[in-house]
């Protein structure tokens, strides 16, 4: 049943419904453009600090990209193993490496220079007069050398032969200084050996060429070479005149030096 709502006096107007809903909706609709602007602002509006965020104790630190950080550890340049690590803590740093050198170098001097000034650890055997002919061809032994000047051990050299009686086994050095008389050709080979006599048995060795010439200072030439020798062997330069007939005369001499055992 329909009756009728009787509106008091002096109430005023009322809205319509419809009226009412357009005006919430564009209420609702200007809110959410308000929030909406609002969310997009990137100003600090509300001017939040960073104390307190909390973000003054964060260093601010510019952080590598996720291909740079990738570029770095996959650099086979800049980054080493554990066994080239180690390969290089090995190595010796220069400084190192020439006290070592420096200590070697001392070392080798001193030693050098005890062993020239002991004249008891070799034998030399000089001629002082006369000469002696080398004929071509043929294996002479040098009996020039007259003069032993020093020897070890006592009467192991025989003067007048240059026979070395080999007191113990082991590596001797010869120097051998041959002073040859004018010679004819442009040049003069003398090849040096060792005659070595064991027992009854004689073999004989040659070993170095020495190149005589006129134009030679003082006409000296002169070589070194290494042998083996056991105890007991008897042993003595020889010369071989490769190219003519050669005289030496005085100054030729044979300088003898025991190393040690073998």
């Amino acid at each position: 049943m329909m009756g009728w709502i009787k509106i008091p006096s002096g109430a005023g107007s009322y809205e319509t419904p419809e009226g009412a809903q357009a005006k919430a909706d564009a209420a609702e609709a200007a809110a959410k453009a308000y929030i909406d602007e609002f969310a997009a602002r990137r100003d600090n509006p509300h001017q939040v600090t960073k104390e307190q965020l909390g973000l003054d104790q964060v260093v601010n630190v510019e952080q590598a990209s996720l291909t740079q950080f990738n570029a770095h550890h996959y650099n086979q340049i800049r980054h080493t193993n554990d066994v080239e690590r180690q390969t290089w803590n090995a190595k010796e740093t220069p400084e190192g490496a020439q006290a070592k050198a420096d200590s070697a170098l001392s070392a080798a001097k001193e030693y050098t220079e005890v062993f020239v000034s002991n004249r008891d650890n070799h034998s030399v055997v000089e001629a002082t007069s006369g000469t002696q002919t080398i004929t071509q061809n043929t294996e002479t032994e040098l009996t020039i050398l007259d003069n032993v000047v020093s020897q070890k051990p006592v009467d192991s050299t025989t003067t007048g032969s240059g026979m070395y009686k080999v007191p113990e086994s082991g590596t001797y050095i010869f120097h051998v200084t041959l002073r040859p008389t004018e010679i004819t050709q442009p040049v003069s080979v003398l090849r040096v050996g060792l005659s070595k006599t064991v027992g009854e048995e004689v073999t004989k060795t040659p070993l170095v060429d020495l190149i005589a010439s006129n134009a030679t200072s003082n006409g000296y030439v002169s070589s070194s070479f290494l042998v083996n020798l056991a105890k007991d062997d008897s042993v003595v330069v020889f010369v071989n005149a490769l190219t003519e007939d050669v005289t030496l005369q005085q100054g030729t001499r044979v300088q003898l030096f025991y190393l040690g055992s073998n």
